[in-house]
């Protein structure tokens, strides 16, 4: 286990949950996604894209802070609602690099101080839904970590 690794205490303490809404300040949405600004974290995600092969959501962060953010792809999920029915995918991986020079990871680090840093969360395909919400956590270094949930209308 690396020092890094140790230092983001997510795993260990509960999450402080985060969750989208419009009445929130720095809660923001347009017709291509939502954006969040809390504490240090601005984090901007689009409405879930589902392609024939994978499903997917594009992740823009921004850490305004000194410390730097963990996130991993098993820290980030997408809860698609048809109805009563709730269909729960797990992220595969995070990907980063244009097009050409595509990078695939489980885990990235967000260093303090860096700005509109992209991945785009993997999900296995799925049929389209009325309804999503996007899970993601946020590990911080020696603090507990958040847990952001973002709805969206997918019609």
């Amino acid at each position: 286990m690396s020092i890094l690794s140790r230092l983001f205490v997510g795993e260990q303490k509960q999450p402080e949950l985060v969750c989208w809404s419009p009445e929130t300040k720095g809660h923001r949405c347009d017709e291509s996604g939502k954006q969040l600004i809390h504490g240090d974290i601005i984090l901007d995600l689009s409405i879930p894209n589902f392609d024939q092969d994978e499903t997917w959501v594009y992740v823009v962060v921004s850490n305004t802070g000194r410390k730097a953010l963990g996130f991993g792809a098993p820290g980030i999920g997408l809860v698609l609602l048809e109805g009563s029915k709730q269909t729960i995918l797990n992220c595969k991986e995070l990907q980063t690099g244009s097009l050409r020079e595509r990078r695939n990871h489980q885990s990235l680090v967000v260093d303090g101080g860096q700005r509109h840093f992209e991945f785009v969360a993997i999900f296995d395909a799925a049929q389209k839904s009325q309804k999503a919400e996007v899970v993601i956590q946020v590990n911080r270094i020696l603090a507990s970590a958040y847990l952001f949930k973002v709805p969206f209308d997918c019609n």
